[in-house]
C-alpha cells in the first residue's frame, strides 16, 4: 500500500511540473504573440507613415501639375492672343494686297484684252493670207499630183510595153541560140550565167562555179541551176536559181532547195550555205519577200544581171 502513495505522489509531482512546463510555454507564447503584436503595430505605423508621405508627395505633384496646367492655360490664352491679333494684321495686310492686285490684274485686263484685240486682228489677217496661200499651194499640188499620176501611168505603160518587149527579145533570142538553150536547159539560165559568173566571183570570192549541176542519192535526184563554192578562207557555198517570171511557190522552192543540199551534198556541209534567186521579171512585192527570208535578189539590169538588194541587207545562212 505504501508504495501505492508513492506512485501517486510520484505522479503528482510529474503533474505539478508538467503544469509549470505548460504555464511556462503558455507565457512564452504570450510573450511571442506581444512581440509580434509589437511588430504589427510599428509596421501598420511605418505604413500609415509611407501612405502620408505619398499622399503629400501626390498631393504636392497635384498641386504642381495644376500650377503647370494653369500656366500652360496661361501662356497658350497669351500664345492665342498674339495669333489672333497677328491674324487679324496680316488679314489686313493680305486684304490690302489683294485690293491692290485686283486694281492691277484690272489694268493688266484691260491692257490684255487691247492687246488680244490687236493679235486678233492680226491672226485674221495672217490666217486670210495663209487661206489663200494654202488655197494656191493645194492648187499647186493638185496640179503636180495630175502631172505625176499622167507620167506614173505613162511609166507603167512604157514599162509593160518594155516588159513585152524583153519578152519577145526572150523568145527570138532562145529560138536564135538554140543549141545553148539545150546546155543550159532554158535561154534565160544561159543568159544569167556569163554575169552570176561574174558575181560569184567577184562579189563573194567563190572559186569554182558551175551550171546545171545535178546529185542523184537514194532514187532522189536534185538540180541546181548554178552551184559556186570556194575552199579557201571564204569556205562557202552559193546556190543560185534562175526564174524568167517567179511567183510565191518559187521562194518555198528555193527553201526546200536549200534545206536538203546538204544531204545531197555532204562535202559543203562545213560552209556557209547563202541562197540567190535570179530574175528576168520581179515584183517588187514579191521581191521583198524574197529579201525577208534572207535570200539574195538578183535582176536584170542594162542586159545583164546584178545584185539588187538593200545596202543594210543581212543574208541568211541556210547550214
Amino acid at each position: 500500500m505504501s508504495s501505492t502513495s508513492e506512485e501517486v505522489w510520484q505522479l503528482l509531482r510529474e503533474l505539478v511540473r508538467s503544469q509549470q512546463e505548460t504555464d511556462r510555454q503558455l507565457q512564452e507564447t504570450d510573450r511571442q504573440i506581444q512581440e509580434v503584436k509589437q511588430m504589427l503595430r510599428e509596421q501598420n505605423q511605418e505604413t500609415e507613415r509611407l501612405i502620408r508621405e505619398q499622399t503629400q508627395e501626390t498631393d504636392r505633384r497635384f498641386r504642381e501639375l495644376a500650377e503647370e496646367a494653369a500656366r500652360q492655360q496661361q501662356e497658350r490664352a497669351e500664345a492665342d492672343e498674339r495669333y489672333r491679333q497677328e491674324r487679324a494684321a496680316e488679314e489686313e495686310r493680305r486684304a490690302q494686297e489683294e485690293e491692290r492686285r485686283k486694281q492691277e490684274e484690272e489694268r493688266r485686263a484691260q491692257a490684255r484684252a487691247a492687246e488680244e484685240e490687236r493679235q486678233a486682228q492680226a491672226r485674221a489677217a495672217e490666217e486670210e493670207r495663209r487661206r489663200q496661200e494654202e488655197e494656191r499651194r493645194m492648187q499647186a499640188r493638185a496640179a503636180e499630183e495630175e502631172r505625176r499620176r499622167q507620167e506614173e501611168e505613162r511609166r507603167m505603160q512604157e514599162e509593160e510595153r518594155r516588159r513585152r518587149e524583153i519578152d519577145q527579145q526572150l523568145k527570138e533570142l532562145g529560138r536564135q541560140i538554140g543549141g545553148l538553150g539545150a546546155k543550159f536547159g532554158s535561154f534565160t539560165e544561159g543568159l544569167a550565167l556569163p554575169s552570176m559568173e561574174r558575181i560569184l566571183r567577184e562579189r563573194f570570192g567563190m572559186e569554182c562555179v558551175g551550171p546545171r549541176v545535178r546529185r542523184r542519192k537514194n532514187g532522189q535526184e536534185i538540180e541546181i541551176d548554178v552551184l559556186a563554192y570556194a575552199n579557201s578562207d571564204r569556205q562557202a557555198v552559193y546556190v543560185v536559181e534562175v526564174k524568167s517570171h517567179p511567183r510565191e511557190e518559187a521562194i518555198d522552192q528555193m527553201k526546200r532547195l536549200l534545206q536538203r543540199f546538204q544531204e545531197f551534198f555532204p562535202e559543203h556541209q562545213d560552209k556557209e550555205l547563202y541562197g540567190i534567186l535570179a530574175a528576168v521579171s520581179l515584183p517588187e512585192a514579191l521581191r521583198q519577200q524574197i529579201l525577208a527570208e534572207g535570200l539574195y535578189v538578183a535582176q536584170i539590169d542594162d542586159e545583164v544581171f546584178a545584185l539588187d538588194v538593200p545596202e543594210d541587207f543581212q543574208a541568211r545562212s541556210w547550214s
